[in-house]
């Protein structure tokens, strides 16, 4: 993540397309002093914020700073202790979401409330009734298409009716997210962190949808931790900081260092990840002609301390890829060697065994357990290092050592025992690193480790790969973020359609170059 440029041009220009509006208009959602304060935590100290009509506002902060919580207030998912929330003038109190959502206000969340196995059609009307036939309690299919058709083309004349949304693309699963927001009339849309695992191209049509959106009139509150893209997109922008409201800004007022300066309240460190000295162990990790569903022949190696990066397009094969070293799936053909010895990696159990851990993409669904503890999920993986006789867990050494990583990774929890699930998104991701310093193993799989966390939060992360690396951990990490890969890695590997295309040395590679190989086919 560049923070400090203007962003990518075409970006600018789809965004910027001018819709005849000069100025937002009248004030239709607004926060009044806003306070939550949950055991140990003040979550929100007074919050004012203000959304006008056809309006993109940037709502932005610190894993921690009150995001999460200042939207479940807004929509109705939380009570405030004390403040109000003004719709269009008058003073409202939300006693569910669907409440807000009766009322215009509509909620688009990181990971998407739809039902994969239903179509995008059916998910439109999740909610509320489906159309029925007249003197009939049987359901009008034909009103359902030809509604969902006109709600599903106003933001892409491509969605499929007919298909299961689990089959969709996530940019594509995105528009339905919205377009069922739309269908619910909602005239005030927040999305949280809406553009996490799309591809440039994809943002870029989101952003356009946005725009036109905004130029009908509504009004969206948008939340992300990418700050090119809140450059980019919003009009205004509104910083939380320990729960409160540092600024609320017009962007063009702002930069990306000053934006940086905003969250954390010190002046911003370059945005790349610092170089580290190159890895000179021996090999610890080989792999030979390694194909999957996608993959395809495959064949690298990995030396003790070296960071090696994966680079490529979705649909490259670089989560396929990791999933293989990893033991979540089965290679059709290859070998895997560790040590100079060949591994056969039939499930995460063994590959953990062997000194091979991972941290998947999505943490609350594969790493994490949500309704358990902060300890229980950092112990979870090493709880004989805590046993007497191999079997009896010594409850003192596991809160001890747990407790060391907490402080030492600057996790923010109310307490051990507070179940992970209310973390911010950045402290479970180190509550995820924090199970790998207990042991630190020989090989550390990473697919977008810094996905969805602050800036802050970032660097700290960035510290801990770089110390399990410098005390011989070998770390292949895959990242969609170019100053990640370049900044962190010491070689980079660029798959593409599945295919090794190169290796090359990070400290003699530029982004453009990547980009380059990233989309260049290989010759035949």
């Amino acid at each position: 993540m560049v923070v400090g440029q203007k962003g990518n041009p075409a970006v600018s220009q789809v965004t910027q397309a001018g819709c005849g509006q000069a100025e937002p208009g009248d004030v239709v959602l607004e926060a009044r002093r806003l306070v939550k304060q949950f055991p140990g935590l003040r979550a929100l100290d007074g919050v004012d914020l203000q959304l006008r009509r056809g309006e993109i506002q940037g709502l932005v902060g610190q894993n921690g700073a009150g995001k999460s919580t200042l939207i479940k207030i807004l929509t109705g998912a939380l009570a405030p202790d004390a403040g109000t929330i003004w719709r269009n003038g008058r003073p409202v109190r939300y006693r569910s979401p669907a409440e807000a959502a009766a009322d215009g206000i509509a909620v688009v969340h990181q990971e998407l409330s739809l039902v994969p196995a239903l179509t995008a059609a059916e998910n439109l009307f999740l909610g509320r009734p489906y159309p029925r036939r007249a003197r009939s309690p049987l359901i009008d299919w034909s009103a359902l298409r030809h509604e969902a058709r006109e709600v599903l083309a106003r933001l892409h004349p491509g969605i499929p009716l007919d298909v299961p949304v689990g089959r969709l693309s996530p940019a594509l699963q995105t528009l339905v997210a919205i377009a069922r927001a739309l269908a619910l009339q909602a005239s005030v849309l927040i999305l949280d962190e809406p553009t996490a695992s799309l591809t440039d191209q994809e943002v870029r049509h989101l952003f356009s949808v946005l725009s036109q959106l905004r130029c009908q009139g509504h009004s969206i509150l948008y939340v992300s931790h990418r700050l090119r893209e809140i450059l980019e997109l919003c009009d205004r922008v509104t910083v939380l900081r320990d729960g409160r409201v540092v600024a609320s800004l017009p962007t063009s007022q702002l930069d990306g260092p000053e934006l940086v300066r905003l969250m954390t309240g010190r002046q911003p460190d370059a945005s790349r990840p610092a170089r580290r000295r190159p890895a000179a162990g021996s090999p610890v990790l080989e792999v030979q002609g390694l194909c999957g569903h996608r993959l395809n022949g495959v064949s690298f190696t990995v030396l003790r301390g070296e960071i090696v990066g994966i680079a490529g397009l979705t649909g490259s094969g670089r989560s396929e890829l990791l999933r293989l070293l990893a033991g979540a799936q089965r290679p059709r053909v290859g070998r895997i060697l560790l040590d100079g010895r060949p591994a056969v990696l039939r499930s995460p159990q063994i590959a953990l065994r062997l000194g091979v851990a991972m941290v998947p993409e999505e943490r609350r669904a594969q790493a994490l357990i949500p309704a358990a503890s902060l300890k229980e999920n950092i112990s979870l993986a090493h709880l004989d290092a805590h046993a007497l006789a191999g079997w009896v867990v010594r409850a003192r050494a596991e809160e001890r050592a747990v407790r060391s990583l907490v402080t030492q990774l600057r996790i923010r929890a109310a307490h051990l025992d507070q179940p992970v699930s209310q973390l911010s998104g950045g402290n479970q991701q180190k509550a995820v690193f924090a199970r790998f310093l207990v042991r630190p193993p020989k090989v550390l799989l990473l697919d977008e480790p810094t996905r969805g966390v602050d800036v802050a939060t970032k660097f700290q992360i960035y510290d801990i790969i770089r110390d399990l690396a410098d005390q011989g951990t070998a770390v292949v990490m895959a990242s969609s973020e170019f100053d990640e890969l370049l900044g962190l890695s010491d070689r980079i590997l660029v798959l593409h359609e599945g295919a090794l295309m190169a290796s090359v040395d990070a400290r003699a590679t530029t982004e453009e170059h990547l980009s380059a190989l990233m989309y260049r086919r290989r010759s035949t």
